[in-house]
């Protein structure tokens, strides 16, 4: 009977594989220095990794590529480290329910709740 198990984990397991190889294909591609540099700033306007610049460009779906502001990517990035500390805080005070620890911890939470409001007034 656990034969029978892992035979078909093993056999989902080789399945999967094969899709994931079907779909997966490397490309490689070389550029001097002055081209990789303007595909740099292309990509970085997008707000998009080059190889992703890269990939959208040869299959044709420009429309995908939607210019990014960087004020808009300094707001984003400064939005995810916010959310990223509010979330160990949440965690944390979740796990030590009752305990005398937490009134520092919910002031520090209540700062970055306010970091996060200002950012969010910033962006209007």
């Amino acid at each position: 009977m656990d034969q029978g198990l892992n035979s078909n984990s093993s056999d989902k397991r080789r399945l999967a594989r094969k899709k994931y190889e079907a779909k997966m294909k490397t490309v490689n591609l070389r550029y001097n220095k002055s081209d990789y540099k303007f595909l740099e700033s292309k990509a970085e306007f997008h707000g998009i990794a080059v190889a992703t610049y890269v990939k959208k460009k040869s299959l044709g779906k420009t429309q995908d590529l939607v210019s990014v502001p960087a004020i808009n990517r300094e707001i984003k990035s400064e939005l995810r480290r916010i959310g990223t500390n509010i979330n160990q805080i949440t965690r944390y005070l979740n796990s030590y329910k009752g305990s005398s620890e937490i009134s520092p911890i919910e002031k520090n939470l209540n700062e970055h709740l306010d970091a996060l409001k200002r950012v969010m007034h910033e962006i209007g």
